[in-house]
């Protein structure tokens, strides 16, 4: 249970006044960036001490938190057992705190995986940090673990433009629309041949990129707990690794798995285009261009926000009653979507208040959640912890 929110104003940082940073859920590691460690079961104010700039984009991994701020600067925090917060220690931290890199650089993109980050430069350079026990920093194999910032060399000259975390995989596009798979490959989820250990980058042989002819590039990567998927600019979905529920859209009774990325057919939308999909650990969102929401995968959270008689459904089916999608993130077992009135709605696995409805029963279809703030920025997920930027 959580206890009583602390003072927003203390001697590690002051409210946001521009733009707000709100954070509830999970909090035994000071992920939420509150100033201390009792879990939040309703959207509560991070404190900051970033000076005159202000937070952009907000990420999580399996129980730490990174923000990328306007100037492209980093700040982390929560869970640190294997220095995945980059600040060259390995104690947790229950505020935002800057992260240092060796060379200058402007973060563009952040992601967290369980208990690792990886960080994309706007001049296209990887740095990754943290856990290594299953070559999830896609450098120097023979390193359990790395609590600074390190760069990642991929075999391409073509500079990075993203890159994604998974449990214990990651995953870079490059601006040649290439991608590259590394870490953790147990289950095929890094895209190579299923018994390669994924210890160096390697390319993720697509079809997109081995038959010209399709003239398709590939605009987002995402990688979950054991499954990997990719949106190409001609709104296909191309997905691999397990399918023990059915996260690849394919029958997992006979299909457990593919070490190879499949296609999943447009026809699985109704007609309408797929504009962005993301994932949780098990299950998988797609958001359309017609602000409809569809969700595949595990069920026996809530997580994919509409009815099903089984733990699972590998049909990709819309959430009902959700329209006028604007943005999807996903937690673990958990989602928050913002819709295009500036709406928060939350479904799923609510222990600890992850879905900031004030309890901490499930839930199963979406329901609005009450942020205090002009109108919600953005949205942002780590396993179990939720957040928003709010303007004021």
């Amino acid at each position: 249970m959580a206890g009583p929110a602390r003072s927003q104003l203390s001697t590690h940082g002051e409210r946001i006044d521009s733009v707000g940073l709100l954070s509830w859920g999970a909090n035994s590691y000071g992920q939420l960036g509150q100033g201390h460690k009792e879990d939040q079961l309703t959207p509560s104010e991070a404190l900051w001490s970033g000076g005159t700039s202000t937070p952009d984009i907000i990420t999580g991994g399996g129980g730490h938190t990174m923000v990328v701020t306007d100037d492209r600067k980093l700040w982390a925090c929560g869970s640190n057992s294997h220095g995945q917060l980059g600040l060259g220690t390995k104690e947790d931290v229950d505020v935002l705190t800057q992260v240092t890199f060796p060379s200058p650089a402007r973060i563009g993109q952040v992601a967290g995986g369980w208990d690792f980050s990886l960080a994309c430069t706007e001049s296209g350079e990887i740095f990754s940090w943290g856990n290594n026990a299953f070559s999830q920093l896609g450098r120097d194999p023979g390193e359990k673990y790395s609590a600074l910032p390190g760069r990642v060399d991929l075999p391409t000259d073509s500079p990075a433009v993203c890159v994604a975390a998974g449990l214990r995989h990651g995953l870079a596009l490059t601006a040649d629309g290439c991608v590259y798979g590394w870490g953790h490959n147990k289950k095929g989820q890094v895209g190579h041949v299923a018994d390669d250990t994924g210890k160096v980058a390697k390319v993720v042989p697509l079809p997109v990129k081995l038959n010209p002819s399709t003239k398709q590039k590939v605009l987002q990567i995402t990688a979950a707990a054991y499954h990997s998927q990719v949106l190409t600019d001609c709104h296909d979905i191309y997905l691999w690794g397990c399918n023990k529920f059915g996260q690849l859209s394919q029958d997992p009774n006979g299909t457990p798995q593919l070490s190879q990325p499949c296609c999943l057919s447009r026809s699985a939308f109704g007609g309408h285009k797929v504009k962005s999909v993301t994932s949780g650990w098990t299950h998988s969102i797609a958001l359309t261009d017609s602000g409809e929401v569809y969700t595949w995968g595990r069920a026996d959270y809530g997580q994919l926000g509409r009815s099903c008689d089984r733990s699972c459904d590998s049909t990709p089916k819309p959430v009902a009653g959700l329209q006028g999608g604007y943005s999807v993130a996903c937690g673990s077992e958990h989602n928050l979507c913002l819709t295009d009135a500036r709406k928060l709605l939350s479904w799923g696995w609510n222990e600890h208040g992850i879905c900031g409805t004030g309890d901490e029963s499930n839930v199963p279809l979406p329901v609005q959640v009450t942020v205090p703030g002009k109108s919600v920025v953005s949205i942002g997920c780590g396993a179990g912890h939720s957040f928003v930027l709010v303007s004021r």
